[in-house]
């Protein structure tokens, strides 16, 4: 399999058309090769909006023009072939699966609930584990973090236990995934996310890989927070 750099982003909308250049003139600053894509806000007539010159092929969930909505871009240098897709119809998730040199791979897309709603992963993460006879990734902004010591930059309000959480951490360790990041930097506190309402840093955008693959990871990053409230995270 080739070199690729995955992307995953809330870019809180795409509104208007000059914010959907900035979105993809940054996407191809940062060389992305997949990008995942959340709250793009697109209707299901729109959901070819996110096509251009660059990325060649779409994958979207839709919900509405004001709210939800998931998408995959894959660039066309990226020489695949696709073999099926899973959407939500409530626009917060979409699986596909591709084959990349002949290498199946199933890559998910996912908007978690901001509410602790541990049905909505339990039903995400049963529909990709139809998958997981190949390498998983997924990717997304899950609206909770995996580990509240090291991913939260105040741990002293709300310490009730995320049932959520609870739910992702068992679905990791049923189908061997990682937190591709945090393999990478162990002990760092970097965040993803700014909330003014409870005024504090969290990582709840992340990437999680089958362990078949994290050793073939060579970087994995947190980029600045520009055009959405949301940073940019990568691996290559």
């Amino acid at each position: 399999m080739p070199t690729l750099k995955f992307l995953t982003w809330n870019i809180r909308r795409i509104g208007s058309q000059a914010k959907k250049i900035k979105i993809l003139n940054h996407l191809a600053k940062i060389q992305a090769d997949i990008c995942l894509l959340q709250e793009t806000h697109l209707s299901k007539s729109d959901h070819d909006k996110l096509k251009s010159s660059q990325f060649t092929h779409t994958f979207s969930a839709t919900y509405n023009s004001k709210q939800r909505g998931v998408s995959i871009l894959i660039n066309k240098n990226v020489s695949f072939s696709h073999n099926s897709t899973v959407t939500d119809p409530e626009g917060r998730f979409i699986i596909i699966n591709i084959s990349i040199d002949n290498n199946p791979v199933t890559i998910g897309n996912v908007y978690g609930p901001n509410t602790d709603n541990p049905s909505f992963f339990q039903n995400f993460f049963s529909s990709i584990s139809n998958y997981s006879n190949c390498p998983i990734i997924i990717g997304g902004d899950f609206n909770t973090v995996i580990n509240r010591s090291v991913d939260k930059s105040t741990t002293s309000r709300n310490k009730r236990i995320w049932h959520s959480t609870e739910t992702i951490k068992q679905f990791m360790s049923d189908l061997g995934l990682g937190n591709s990041w945090r393999l990478q930097h162990p002990s760092t506190r970097e965040h993803s996310f700014f909330s003014p309402v409870h005024r504090s840093y969290s990582r709840i955008d992340f990437f999680l890989t089958s362990n078949s693959i994290t050793s073939n990871i060579i970087t994995s990053r947190i980029h600045p927070i520009v055009i959405s409230d949301h940073a940019p995270v990568t691996f290559t």
